[in-house]
């Protein structure tokens, strides 16, 4: 199951979508959050094609709602990390003992991603962990890398990690 936020421009003409935890484009009135779309539904891009039907038609039921009743009126844009071509993060440098962040990017659009909606992994926990939440702990001096891998099933980015 996979949670979306839909937002409208103010001469509701374009249509943003989102997923849950990623910001809706500044100039975008939010419609609906945390929009619920089934379980086994796609989650490709929202528009009429055929195949990305299921939340197409999700996404027009809940613009009927708001008074938008024509769907060729509108453009529908994806943003944040359904719009992310790829990832991006900077190397991180932990002075041991101590702890750093990843930060990660979807790009091209260069806005944050939620740390939450991804899997890490060190490649040598014996240099460096990093827990749940992207925080890189040092144990020992060294380089290694850390991937992290969203929780969808999608992009993934590796991370080089100093420890000093």
């Amino acid at each position: 199951m996979t949670n979306y936020n839909i937002g409208l421009s103010a001469d509701k003409k374009t249509v943003y979508v989102t997923r849950r935890g990623d910001a809706l484009p500044g100039a975008a009135t939010q419609v609906l959050t945390d929009f619920n779309h089934g379980a086994g539904e796609t989650t490709d891009l929202v528009d009429d094609n055929p195949a990305n039907h299921c939340l197409y038609n999700d996404v027009r039921e809940e613009l009927y709602k708001v008074g938008i009743l024509n769907m060729q009126a509108v453009s529908i844009q994806v943003s944040g990390s359904l719009a992310a071509e790829y990832l991006t993060a900077a190397a991180v440098t932990v002075a041991d003992p101590g702890t750093v962040a990843i930060v990660i990017k979807y790009q091209p659009a260069n806005v944050n991603a939620v740390n939450s909606d991804f899997t890490f992994v060190s490649a040598n926990p014996a240099v460096a962990t990093v827990d749940a939440a992207g925080v890189v702990t040092g144990v020992a001096n060294g380089s290694t890398t850390v991937t992290a891998t969203a929780k969808d099933g999608g992009k993934s980015v590796v991370v080089a990690v100093t420890i000093t």
